[in-house]
C-alpha cells in the first residue's frame, strides 16, 4: 500500500518515497515535489497568519468595546437628563397654575371669574325681567371678624357705591347716618326709586331677645363660631332681614313692582369699579310659587336643627333672595315663627342656620310650610363654595 501525506506522512517522506522507487523519473519529478511543498507550507502559513489576524481582530474589538459602552451610557444619561428636565418643568408650571389659582380665588370666587376676570358680563335683553324692588339694610356692629376679614362701617361703606349705578327701585335700613347720606348723594340721579329710612334698633322685633342671646353666647358650653356665635347683635342683624322685606311690603313701596328681593349691603362688592348702570332681574328658570336663594352644601334633611345651630351647618346662603311680593310675605311669617321656637329651644345662630333647620324633617313633622327654597349652585359647588352665584345670575347691564 501507498501512503501519502493525508495519512501522517511529512512532505519531506513523501519526496524521499518518490525519488527511491521512481529512480531517474524522481529528477524529473523534483522540481514537482517542492512546489507541492512549498504549497502545504504556504497553506500552513496562511492558516496561521489568518488565526494571528482573528485574534487581533478579536483584541481591538476587545480593546475598543469599553469605549462603545461608556458612548451608549453617556447618550442614555443626555437622554435622561434632558427627560428629567423636561419633567421638572412640567411640575414647575403645575405648581405656579396652582398658586396662581388659590391665589385668584382668594381674590376673586372662581365661579365669577366669568364676569370679573374674562369681563362677561350679560346685557339686558328683552326676555328679562327687572320688575323687582330691591331692600337692604346696614346696622353698624363696630367691627369684628369674619372669615379671617375685618368688618366695619368704612368697608361697608365702600361696598355700597355700587349702589348708584342700580337702576332697580332701591329701599334702604340703616341705623348709620354716614350710609343714609352716601346712598342718598350717590343715588341722587334716581330720587323717585330710592327711599332711604333710619331706623333705632329698639324698635325691631329682631334685637329685642339681643340679652336672651348674649346669655346664651355666654354658656361656655354653647359653641364659638365668630362672629355668628359670639356677638349678639350679628345674629340679630341677620333675622332683621325679613323683618325689613316685610316692612318695605306693608308700607307698599314700589307696590307695582311684582318681584322683592333682600340683598345684602355688600352684595356686589366685586363691581366696585365696574361702574356700569345694571338691573337685577328675576333669575333664569325662577319658580313663581318659591323662594329663590343660593345653594352654599347639600341639605341634609335627616339633621336635628340643635345640629344644624350647634355645628353652624349651611344649605342656602342669606346674602339675597328673591320672590314674588305675596310668597315672601308667607315665607316672613314662617321664618318669625320659627326662629322664636328654635330660640325658645335654647338655639341661635344667623338666619342661614334657621333656613337650614326649617326645612328638616323633624321641624317639618310640627310645623307645616307653605314656602319652599328653589335653590340656585354653582357646577362646582362641592369644590368651591359660591355664595353670590344668584345675584350674578341676576345681574343685567345697561347699554
Amino acid at each position: 500500500m501507498v501512503r501519502g501525506p493525508r495519512d501522517g506522512w511529512t512532505a519531506t517522506e513523501s519526496i524521499r518515497r518518490h525519488t527511491t522507487n521512481n529512480g531517474a523519473s524522481g529528477k524529473r519529478e523534483e522540481g514537482s515535489a517542492d512546489e507541492d511543498s512549498f504549497q502545504l507550507l504556504s497553506e500552513r502559513f496562511k492558516l496561521k497568519k489568518s488565526s494571528e489576524s482573528s485574534s487581533e481582530s478579536s483584541a481591538v474589538v476587545s480593546f475598543h468595546s469599553p469605549q462603545i459602552s461608556m458612548s451608549l451610557l453617556r447618550r442614555a444619561l443626555t437622554r435622561m437628563k434632558k427627560a428629567l428636565w423636561e419633567m421638572r418643568k412640567l411640575q414647575l408650571g403645575i405648581v405656579v397654575f396652582v398658586t396662581l389659582i388659590i391665589i385668584a380665588a382668594q381674590i376673586r370666587p372662581p365661579c365669577l371669574w366669568p364676569y370679573l376676570v374674562f369681563k362677561q358680563y350679560p346685557k339686558l335683553g328683552p326676555e328679562d325681567n327687572h320688575d323687582v324692588t330691591l331692600v337692604t339694610g346696614y346696622f353698624n356692629l363696630g367691627h369684628f371678624e369674619k372669615a379671617g376679614e375685618t368688618f366695619g362701617l368704612y368697608k361697608y361703606l365702600h361696598w355700597a357705591e355700587v349702589f348708584q349705578y342700580v337702576m332697580n327701585p332701591l329701599v334702604v335700613f340703616t341705623d348709620s347716618e354716614q350710609v343714609e347720606n352716601m346712598l342718598l348723594h350717590t343715588r341722587r340721579h334716581l330720587p323717585n326709586k330710592t327711599v332711604v329710612i333710619r331706623v333705632q334698633r329698639s324698635r325691631l322685633k329682631a334685637f329685642q331677645p339681643v340679652e336672651k342671646i348674649r346669655t346664651l353666647f355666654k354658656d361656655p358650653q354653647y359653641p364659638k363660631h365668630f362672629p355668628n356665635t359670639v356677638i349678639p347683635e350679628y345674629p340679630c342683624s341677620q333675622h332683621a332681614k325679613y323683618e325689613l322685606v316685610n316692612e318695605a311690603l306693608q308700607k307698599n313701596f314700589f307696590s307695582s313692582n311684582k318681584y322683592i328681593a333682600w340683598i345684602d349691603i355688600g352684595y356686589y362688592r366685586y363691581l366696585t369699579q365696574r361702574r356700569r348702570p345694571f338691573y337685577v332681574v328675576t333669575p333664569p328658570g325662577m319658580d313663581e310659587s318659591k323662594i329663590a336663594m343660593t345653594q352654599i352644601q347639600p341639605r341634609d334633611p335627616s339633621l336635628f336643627p340643635s345640629d344644624v345651630f350647634r355645628q353652624n351647618l349651611v344649605w342656602v346662603g342669606g346674602e339675597m333672595s328673591i320672590g314674588t311680593r305675596k310668597v315672601f310675605k308667607t315665607f316672613v311669617e314662617e321664618y318669625d315663627i320659627a326662629t322664636e321656637k328654635f330660640l325658645e329651644e335654647g338655639l341661635s345662630n344667623t338666619d342661614q342656620q334657621v333656613i337650614y333647620s326649617m326645612y328638616t324633617d323633624i321641624h317639618h313633622l310640627t310645623n307645616k310650610l307653605q314656602t319652599s327654597i328653589q335653590t340656585y349652585r354653582w357646577i362646582f359647588d362641592r369644590v368651591c363654595s359660591c355664595w353670590f352665584y344668584l345675584g350674578y345670575q341676576c345681574y343685567r347691564e345697561v347699554e
